[in-house]
């Protein structure tokens, strides 16, 4: 059964251009552990991390007033509007990086599902519970050093030897770490401001240590 925090968040979903809040309940029942540790404090603030951090990756950039807000145009693109070509260029397997809801390492996401994936990246574009799907693997499989979002966001991670603090920040570096250690980024800020605006529809507070703008990147 979904805990509350993803019932609550699947009905706001419902708003989001061309999303539906299925696919993100299916494809959280794989990962049980998924906004159901903790408090309901920590559950919602869960997934108010992971929407807005899925939601930066597939922000439409025109189209809002200053009413709205840039903030409320997440979940526009399928996949990396302008890729970087050196990625392009290389085989289907890494071309799989750069389609879903975010960039993952498909080759290593759902082992029985490997090989389709391999010769069909676009799975993720046509399949909306398999693309969610490949996120939360991201989102709850650490990958050392990095803890997972999961991990950090529960509270099961406290910190590194490198200095890094448990928060918001932290995540922003696991997924895209040459957003962090530069200083002031608008991409890591935008990142922040959707992941605000979710704690806000879900009420809950969005807790501390939110950029990473003097953390050291992974």
């Amino acid at each position: 059964m979904c805990s509350f925090a993803v019932a609550k968040v699947a009905t706001t979903m419902m708003i989001l251009p061309g999303l539906g809040s299925e696919a993100f309940t299916a494809a959280a029942k794989s990962y049980p552990a998924f906004a159901t540790t903790g408090s309901h404090e920590i559950r919602k603030r869960e997934v108010a991390a992971f929407l807005g951090q899925t939601s930066f990756r597939t922000a439409g950039g025109i189209g809002w007033t200053p009413s709205i807000g840039p903030y409320t145009w997440g979940y526009c693109y399928k996949k990396e509007d302008n890729p970087l070509q050196i990625i392009v260029s290389q085989t289907p397997a890494t071309r799989a990086l750069l389609v879903g809801i975010i960039v993952v390492g498909v080759p290593y996401y759902l082992p029985g599902r490997k090989k389709n994936l391999l010769q069909n990246p676009d799975l993720l574009i046509k399949n909306m519970t398999m693309a969610f799907e490949a996120v939360l693997w991201f989102w709850m499989t650490p990958q050392p050093p990095k803890p997972s979002s999961h991990e950090l966001i529960i509270g099961n991670w406290h910190g590194d030897e490198e200095g890094r603090l448990p928060g918001y920040c932290v995540i922003t570096n696991i997924i895209d770490h040459w957003e962090c250690g530069i200083g002031a980024d608008t991409r890591a800020a935008d990142r922040i401001e959707y992941y605000q605006r979710y704690c806000n529809i879900l009420g809950v507070g969005s807790g501390e240590n939110f950029d990473c703008y003097s953390q050291k990147p992974y």
